[in-house]
């Protein structure tokens, strides 16, 4: 693997990697569309809620997983790899999967010796809890995967990796839908086993990849690296941003009620997905690491990065802010309150163009503490927020509220 890159080349790649990532992103979307439409319509509302009651059950136990973790590891082996140490960066990512197997065997036997107590606690049989156990033992070789492709540039083969998953886990929704034996078991297990699948299919590319990282010279890292080293502030970083979501939404029920709740939920979910069509940062984190050696051609980068980022958020932005309420009017009327605050979000794209960049460079100069210190301030900007709008401007101020953090957010983080 050659680690110079020309300019011509890294925009090249950047082009390919975002247009990749859009293509089988939307195309995943449409496949979850037609997974839920097949469960919501053969499986009762009690049903249904017991599945999501399992999972969130199960989903404690994902800090075993390490999620956050992942793009430290992309940009410390993009480091490597610019450096000439293809092989420190292959040990790096022995070191990574090697911790996520013993993590994972660990979850794995905590929800086998849970079952019992876990089938009791959500009244329902302990073999549901027993088969989504196994979801842990897939995890490791889906991150080595993913972590390898992205790391190699290879964002067509990431990304088909994971509409793979998604199709996988259709089509074997449909050979239950035609043997009628659509319950709450089978959807689970095809959850479980959808990711292995992509991992036998993609096993020889991914064999072939590891091969390109044999150059240069080697290092250690032991198992235990990550836990003791800047890659664990990701992590409580992932655990930072999701503890804003949430104390966000409580706020809203404090302040105003339960049902704005449901409100400003939607409205930050849809936000979510309209800022996920381009994943801008799962493209950018593997490319910028490159050129920690080079601050001039890495902030060129940047600085276009934040450009073209901001006509396609802004593009995106007016296109829905015109088509989205026409779609919710017709589909789901009851949730016509979410338009004007959904609406009022959207402004909130232009402050993001230049938020995106800066994790990704937060993590290619191993600053993830500092990161982390942004994230919770962020926090502390939604509280903050929140108390002064919510009660004078009602569910209204949940938009002014999420606009103005963002926007203060990230003048706070270029100002560092």
């Amino acid at each position: 693997m050659d680690k110079t890159i020309t300019k011509g080349e890294v925009f090249n790649i950047m082009g390919k990697g975002t247009f990749w990532n859009t293509l089988f992103n939307i195309s995943s979307k449409v496949v979850g569309i037609a997974i839920a439409a097949i469960v919501l319509t053969r499986l009762s509302v009690y049903e249904y809620g017991l599945i999501e009651l399992i999972l969130s059950s199960v989903a404690v136990l994902n800090i075993f997983v390490l999620p956050g973790l992942s793009s430290t590891v992309v940009s410390d082996m993009s480091v490597e790899i610019a450096e000439g140490n293809g092989l420190a960066a292959k040990s790096l990512l022995r070191s990574y999967f090697n911790l996520q197997v013993v993590l994972a065997l660990l979850a794995f036997s905590l929800i086998i010796l849970m079952g019992s107590f876990l089938g009791k606690l959500s009244h329902t049989s302990s073999i549901y809890f027993f088969i989504l156990s196994f979801n842990f033992i897939t995890s490791p070789f889906r991150s080595l995967f993913i972590t390898a492709f992205s790391v190699s540039h290879e964002f067509f083969k990431r990304n088909a990796f994971s509409f793979f998953e998604e199709v996988s886990k259709l089509a074997i929704i449909l050979v239950f839908l035609f043997s009628k034996k659509i319950e709450v078991g089978t959807v689970i297990l095809s959850s479980v086993l959808a990711p292995v699948i992509p991992i036998i299919i993609f096993s020889p590319f991914l064999i072939r990849t590891l091969k390109s990282f044999n150059f240069g010279l080697n290092k250690s890292f032991p198992i235990k690296y990550y836990i003791f080293n800047h890659g664990i502030w990701g992590v409580f970083t992932n655990y930072a941003n999701n503890f804003g979501q949430a104390v966000r939404l409580w706020l809203v029920k404090f302040f105003i009620g339960t049902e704005a709740v449901a409100v400003a939920s939607l409205a930050q979910t849809l936000m979510a997905h309209t800022l996920s069509i381009f994943n801008f940062q799962s493209v950018l984190g593997p490319v910028l690491s490159r050129y920690t050696n080079d601050i001039k051609r890495l902030s060129i980068l940047a600085v276009k990065s934040v450009k073209y980022q901001m006509v396609i958020f802004v593009l995106l932005a007016v296109f829905v802010a015109i088509a989205f309420p026409l779609l919710l009017v017709l589909l789901f009327p009851k949730y016509e309150p979410v338009i004007p605050i959904f609406t009022i979000m959207l402004i909130s794209v232009i402050p993001h163009s230049f938020a995106v960049v800066l994790s990704p460079l937060y993590n290619t100069f191993k600053a993830q503490k500092e990161l982390f210190s942004s994230v919770m301030l962020k926090n502390g900007f939604i509280v903050l927020y929140s108390a002064i709008f919510l009660p004078v401007f009602g569910i209204y101020g949940v938009a002014f509220e999420y606009v103005l953090t963002i926007l203060t957010f990230t003048i706070e983080r270029y100002r560092r």
